[in-house]
């Protein structure tokens, strides 16, 4: 078994380490003015007055030296109020980020808490706990996680679980959330583990987009394409039928020209000044 610290661990001793200088400059500062009244309480009645130019001079030093060793102390602020500050300005970004963000807070998943984003859309509180790994216990919000083909994922099978895992993050894994009243959001994640200094795994961050506008846009899209092709289609197959219809009544035009174009010729023919000559009439008396 490791004996090594955890991360808590040795925040806790760097803030240890913090207050002990600065006990120890106080202490250093309190030491200081102690021995400044010893001198002035040991020199004599008389010799005060003489000697206040050197006192002057004494306590400037000292207060000189204590400023040079303990002003970094005091002039950085200190790990608590750092850490509070950080932790502040997090809390600030994550709030002010249009987007789902996650975090889980010890690596079995137990404890996850959302941003305002999350708080506001599922109607839970700040420091309410969503781990749907505690959820099934019946210990946490329950959120209703479906898989594309519409099937439910179980928490084991969610982005940060995943993430925890395999130790490696999991990008754009689509689902759906599923509300009580019907409701649905289409989702896409990315989830990223957290490790110690000791590469152990702390928890999980997750990021969440709500792409439902986007899934509704891109079937509009898809549904209009299809009619757009539908009457493509359409419109070839009535072109082709027209065309159809086109070159069969060229043909039969041309048809009855040829037609034409021969009785024509026939009647041409037979009304010709020639036709009844003496010669023709002479054959055709012998014929008859």
């Amino acid at each position: 078994m490791s004996n090594k610290p955890t991360y808590e661990e040795s925040e806790k001793m760097k803030i240890e380490q913090e207050a002990d200088k600065r006990k120890q400059a106080d202490e250093a500062l309190r030491a200081s003015e102690a021995y400044l009244r010893t001198l002035i309480q040991t020199l004599p009645e008389r010799s005060i007055a003489t000697a206040k130019p050197f006192i002057k001079v004494l306590m400037i030093c000292f207060l000189l030296l204590i400023c040079l060793f303990t002003g970094p102390v005091y002039a950085q602020d200190s790990p608590e109020e750092k850490l509070r500050q950080r932790n502040e300005e997090l809390s600030s970004v994550l709030d002010v980020i249009p987007a789902l963000v996650w975090i889980a807070k010890d690596p079995e998943c137990r404890v996850i808490t959302g941003n305002r984003y999350v708080n506001d859309m599922f109607g839970v509180a700040s420091d309410d706990n969503v781990s749907q790994t505690a959820a099934k216990k019946g210990q946490a919000t329950k959120i209703i996680h479906l898989s594309p083909d519409g099937t439910k994922l179980q928490p084991e099978e969610l982005p940060m679980q995943l993430s925890i895992s395999r130790k490696e993050p999991v990008l754009n894994m689509e689902f759906t959330y599923l509300f009580p009243d019907g409701r649905r959001i289409n989702a896409i994640s990315n989830a990223v583990p957290l490790f110690d200094e000791y590469g152990q795994v702390r928890g999980s961050v997750c990021a969440v987009l709500d792409i439902t506008e986007t899934k509704q846009a891109s079937a509009r899209l898809q549904k209009r394409t299809q009619m757009f092709l539908v009457a493509a289609v359409g419109f070839a197959a009535i072109l082709g039928l027209t065309l159809i219809v086109l070159v069969r009544l060229w043909q039969k035009t041309k048809q009855d020209k040829e037609v034409l174009r021969e009785s024509e010729a026939q009647k041409k023919a037979i009304t010709s000044p020639g036709r009844f000559s003496a010669k023709n009439l002479h054959s055709y008396n012998e014929c008859s």
